[in-house]
């Protein structure tokens, strides 16, 4: 995993058709070889993918990514002859990747996280255990997909008053969750630009003004989700992954693999050869 936002120097590789094809015919092989083992993350992504949708399917524009192309991420980014395919599949937070803080300890990263996974999700457990790294994996995945923006808080003072009207509009955005936070996780370590964090919860008493009862003060507005990219394989390679130049073709190879869409190659005919003939003396 080398991704572009908030990582230093790392090695990387530009397209290679010959690499390309190299690493299509290993996949291929091995996949066809054991499928077995290739397959045995299938109901983790789709229970993870549950998990979030869960969470975000209030916000516009929200479509659940496609299982098949996180198991095209792990098969890419590990893959299962990988000795880390049992603990880092998807590589998140390994050899220093700023990705899993990024998800952990800025506020974009806990409006994409469910309440489910805090606390379970941490520095020190997700790049050592293969379910925990797919869960992580796909949330900072979602994370890069949203778009982010400051929308209007409510002018109330207590949560518990909040309408559900009120509620509907702000998980519209994603917002309702920073009520949950404590202030030390609204600390960013991003090193790439991004809006200023927030240490304040989205339900805000009236604004007083100075001027008297009749000049209304601007309106206060914390950060929210407003919209998401397009996810596709070219996406996934320039912002997941941005070392490896082949890395959208080898998404698509992988899903067209699992769908059967790449020919087997025949077997090779087995020819034996003849039996030798004693001489004539």
């Amino acid at each position: 995993m080398n991704r572009l936002e908030g990582r230093g120097a790392a090695m990387t590789y530009a397209a290679d058709d010959k690499r390309l094809a190299k690493w299509e015919k290993g996949l291929q092989d091995a996949v066809l070889a054991n499928p077995g083992p290739w397959n045995s993350y299938d109901d983790d992504i789709k229970a993870a993918l549950a998990i979030y949708t869960a969470k975000l399917s209030s916000i516009p524009g929200y479509q659940e990514p496609d299982w098949k192309l996180i198991k095209a991420m792990i098969w890419v980014e590990t893959g299962a002859l990988n000795s880390q395919w049992t603990t880092a599949p998807m590589q998140i937070g390994v050899n220093g990747d700023p990705g899993l803080r990024e998800l952990l300890r800025t506020p974009q990263g806990q409006l994409i996280l469910p309440a489910s996974y805090r606390g379970i999700l941490t520095e020190a457990n997700v790049p050592k255990d293969g379910h925990l790294n797919i869960e992580a994996g796909i949330g900072y995945l979602l994370k890069i997909q949203a778009k982010f923006g400051w929308v209007p808080a409510l002018s109330t003072d207590r949560p518990e008053h909040v309408t559900m009207n009120q509620q509907a509009a702000l998980a519209r955005f994603g917002v309702c969750t920073i009520w949950e936070l404590p202030e030390a996780q609204l600390v960013s370590t991003m090193e790439e630009p991004m809006l200023p964090p927030i240490s304040v919860i989205p339900v805000l008493p009236p604004a007083k003004s100075a001027h008297g009862p009749h000049k209304k003060a601007a309106p206060k507005k914390i950060l929210g989700i407003t919209g998401w990219k397009t996810l596709t394989p070219e996406f996934v390679g320039a912002h997941y992954n941005a070392g490896d130049g082949n890395y959208a073709k080898k998404l698509r190879y992988a899903m067209d693999l699992m769908d059967g869409k790449v020919p087997i190659p025949p077997k090779p005919a087995v020819t034996t050869a003849p039996p030798l003939r004693k001489a004539i003396p």
